[in-house]
């Protein structure tokens, strides 16, 4: 409503009133309206015709309430809602930032207790690597050379020759065994029990400084002027591990001598000694050494046997107790640690690492054919004797100590016991603490405990690592239903590519190849004592380095893996197409792309078993089809008979396309030896002691899945090629059409086969997705996500299979690009860079010839393989 609007409005009351009785107003009186008007705006100014010019506005402001009232008090709320939100907002802001001042105040405590902690930490550890170590083992050398003297005896024997009589001259020559074998064991387990007893008390010490240290956050002390262990303890409880060499040598060595003469009563001069017998020799005296009187008495040569050791259990300590000093609560908490279980199994395995390593290092300093053959005993004592010198040697320079440190069992057992004793000690933790709970900065430590048991429960729950309960045979099934598979019935192909004379040569030389290479693989897989490499790519890493050897490794095995199980869609796919054909001859054909989804369909359901373990009735069904199926193709083939028209010349018509087919059959049968890639998940799942490593049973079934090799193999590869010529199809099966019956039954074994081979590549390739979505991703391990993973992955290949199903062409591609590396020449160059043979020796010559070959039939059948795709696609529709 305008202003010239409110001009036209009534100006008298009575006129207003009759207006609202006519709009059926509420009757009011008129004047107490007028009275409230005035009463806001005072006396209304009039124009000069006598009327009022402010009250037609007054009314305009009282319509536009009434009209924009609700509008009005809702601005009104929001802006009042608005308000107070921010005044909340502010307010958590301000104690927001109050929060954020305190927990950088809270952080920069912890920082300084982590400083000071560690700043006391690397003195402890400059003392020991510096001075106690050191000494400890120059002193045990000089003790050992004054005790075990062998000179004397040796001296003898020189002085006497011609002189002694038979008798004496043995009793002279059995004393230098003993005392040669007493020298050489005595020093390494010393070393060995110094080393790891000096690293306790180095643990122990660091964790009284964070207990100490955490207490006295409250007090008004600065951090600096903290008292944490009086240094005369320090230094007194450092000293101890004198003790051994000062005290405790003679019963030790007596006790040594002992268990010496028992296990070499039998050992005669004569008797050959190689590697192998020298390494149990020396662990089956320690053994008995070890296991000899009461549990754990070997602890009380390393430390005294005090009264004070069961003061913890008769004494009860608070901090004001005079009585009782920190150096023995440290002499305590030092021998509960010992005779703990967690030790005994650290001192087992440093002891099998340090003679592996030292008896692999006399055997490198010995001529060709020296240990590793084997020598007389009697040649043999005088190295034995030699060997002080470098198991004693200082610790900056004892590669031994070196070896014994980067064990991840012992890094674990010390992370575990400097940042979580209450669960090695827990009655020391409330001597520590006087009964007071783990300080919150325990935290810090907690985390990385908890990091660890985590990685722990993601193995257990990865496919390679969760299951180590696996036998012998398994290892035998496995291996056959991944070698033997879909090459065995190209072998024929590839032959006749090749031609009689290079086929069976390369043949032959591939099978002995590889089973020196595989050899290879099942000794590396715990070269390292106390570690395990379960996968292909671990051992590469440690041989070539954490980033190259993972950049070198895992694309050749996924190539390689992946590849598999695609040439093992296209044959199930062909193998069932030809079973249906033979067994319902007047059925309408169906395409080739149906018969993949079904043969895919099964591993859909195949795929969701957990492990490799869990799979060993589906392997071992498939390593008997493999033969079953391998004997009726040769069978049958031999059967039928030589054909008429059968030719053994090269099939192509130039020089060019012979040489490039020679390519492809080279190819063909680098991809029938296929089993590399995945031997070490398959001895993952052996279970290994150090005293039973999985190499005994891993390398046995091996042997018998090459035997069953070598008899599914040669018979097809030969007897194919010989029956049919270069006719052959480039599956065998195919070139055959009678009987019908045994030619149906041997594609339906196929089938079955090919199944169980698909399930054995495949789980290497899940462990590979699963450990990166889990450990990399952070995605929690879960039924879901291997339930989408595994579907996922088994589409993927079929429709890949679907798109090129190419057998022949993809046997010799795979073969060459992928096959060849792992197989032939990956392992030779690892062993190289390992175990380091002696230059132009049996060893080093042998590895470099697989390399050379291994790297040329690469390159050549990668060539080969391409070139057969890419004239197979030509003429290709999708169906």
């Amino acid at each position: 409503i305008s202003i010239t609007d409110l001009r036209t409005l009534p100006t008298s009351f009575d006129e207003i009133r009759a207006k609202s009785v006519q709009l059926h107003k509420p009757s009011c009186s008129i004047s107490v309206r007028k009275e409230r008007v005035v009463s806001v705006f005072g006396n209304w100014p009039n124009d000069p015709n006598g009327e009022n010019l402010l009250h037609p506005f007054a009314f305009s402001i009282r319509g536009f309430w009434r009209k924009h009232r609700r509008k009005i008090l809702v601005t009104a709320g929001c802006l009042g809602s608005g308000y107070l939100l921010y005044r909340v907002y502010n307010s958590h802001t301000r104690r927001l930032a109050d929060l954020k001042r305190e927990l950088a105040k809270e952080r920069e405590n912890d920082e300084i207790i982590k400083n000071q902690m560690k700043t006391h930490f690397e003195n402890i550890q400059m003392i020991v690597d510096s001075t106690t170590l050191p000494h400890a083992m120059q002193c045990l050398s000089v003790r050992l050379n004054e005790e075990i003297d062998v000179s004397n005896v040796m001296e003898r024997l020189n002085r006497g020759k011609g002189m002694l009589s038979p008798s004496e001259k043995l009793q002279l020559w059995d004393e230098l065994k003993i005392l040669s074998f007493t020298r050489m064991v005595l020093s390494l387990w010393s070393v060995t029990m110094l080393s790891l007893y000096i690293r306790v008390q180095v643990n122990i010490l660091g964790r009284h400084l964070y207990v100490d240290t955490a207490r006295a956050l409250g007090s008004s002390h600065l951090l600096e002027e903290l008292d944490l262990i009086d240094r005369d303890d320090e230094q007194k409880f450092l000293s101890s591990a004198d003790f051994l060499v000062t005290n405790a040598m003679p019963s030790l060595i007596s006790d040594m001598q002992a268990a010496v003469r028992e296990v070499l009563k039998g050992k005669q001069l004569k008797d050959v000694i190689t590697t192998r017998v020298l390494q149990e020799t020396v662990i089956r005296i320690m053994d008995v050494f070890m296991s000899s009187g009461s549990p754990h008495h070997w602890v009380d040569y390393l430390m005294m046997v005090s009264h004070d050791t069961n003061l913890s259990r008769s004494t009860s300590v608070s901090s004001s107790d005079e009585t009782v000093s920190k150096f023995h609560q440290l002499m305590v908490e030092t021998r509960e640690v010992l005779i703990s279980n967690e030790f005994t199994d650290i001192v087992e395995i440093s002891l099998k690492c340090f003679t592996d390593a030292l008896v692999e290092e006399m055997e490198t300093q010995t001529v060709t054919g020296g240990l590793a053959t084997g020598m007389p005993l009697a040649k043999v004592l005088p190295q034995i004797e030699k060997t002080i010198h470098v198991i004693t040697a200082e610790p900056s320079k004892n590669r031994f100590l070196k070896l014994i440190r980067d064990l991840s069992e012992v890094q674990l057992f010390f992370t575990l016991l400097y940042a979580n004793m209450p669960q090695l000690s827990g009655k020391m933790y409330i001597q520590m603490t006087d009964g007071s709970p783990p300080p919150p900065e325990q935290t810090s430590f907690d985390h990385r405990i908890e990091e660890i048991e985590r990685q722990k429960e993601i193995d257990d729950w990865l496919p390679i690592t969760s299951s180590r309960n696996a036998k012998w045979w398994y290892s035998t099934f496995h291996n056959v239903t991944a070698m033997v598979g879909a090459g065995v019935l190209g072998l024929p192909y590839s032959m006749a590519q090749l031609g009689w004379g290079p086929g069976v040569t390369i043949l032959i030389l591939s099978w002995i190849i590889t089973l020196y290479t595989l050899w290879q693989m099942v000794e590396m897989h715990e070269m390292v004592p106390g570690r395990r490499f379960d996968r292909y790519h671990e051992l590469g890493q440690f041989a070539f380095g954490e980033r190259i050897g993972l950049y070198i490794i895992v694309p050749q095995q996924i190539i390689v893996e992946v590849g598999v199980c695609i040439v093992y869609m296209v044959t199930g796919g062909q193998s069932l197409k030809k079973f249906h054909e033979l067994v319902c001859q007047d059925c309408s054909p169906i395409r080739l792309t149906f018969f993949v989804m079904i043969f895919a369909s099964s591993h859909f359901v195949l795929s969701h078993l957990p492990n490799l373990n869990s799979i060993s009735l589906v392997s071992l069904v498939a390593a008997v089809m493999s033969l079953s199926y391998s004997t009726i193709a040769w069978t049958a083939t031999a059967a039928k008979g030589v054909q008429e028209d059968v030719q053994y010349g090269y099939k192509a018509g130039t020089t060019e396309a012979k040489v490039l087919n020679f390519f492809t059959g080279l190819g063909g049968i680098a991809f029938a030896y296929a089993g590399h890639n995945v031997v070490l998940e398959i001895q993952a799942t052996i279970p290994s002691t150090p005293s039973n490593p999985s190499k005994g049973p891993m390398w046995k079934g091996v042997v018998v899945a090459y035997v069953v090799v070598a008899l599914c193999y040669f018979p097809v590869a030969l007897v194919g090629y010989g029956v049919f010529g270069n006719a052959v199809s480039d599956n065998v099966l195919i070139s055959l059409k009678t009987p019908v019956w045994a030619i149906a039954l041997a594609n339906l074994f196929v089938v079955m086969h090919v199944i169980g081979s698909y399930q054995i590549f495949a789980m290497p390739v899940f462990d590979m997705l699963e450990t990166f979505l889990v450990k990399k991703m952070n995605f929690k391990p879960s039924t879901i996500l291997r339930f989408i993973v595994r579907n996922v992955y088994v589409a993927l290949t079929m429709f890949i299979a679907i798109m090129i199903p190419f057998f022949g062409g993809l046997l010799a591609f795979f073969g060459g690009f992928a096959f060849a590396p792992t197989t032939y020449f990956l392992p030779c160059i690892m062993w190289l860079i390992i175990y380091k043979p002696k230059r132009f020796g049996l060893s080093w010559w042998t590895n470099w010839v697989c390399i050379v070959l291994g790297v040329s039939l690469m390159i050549v059948s990668s060539i080969g393989g391409l070139r057969q795709i890419i004239l197979q696609s030509k003429d290709y529709p999708i169906n």
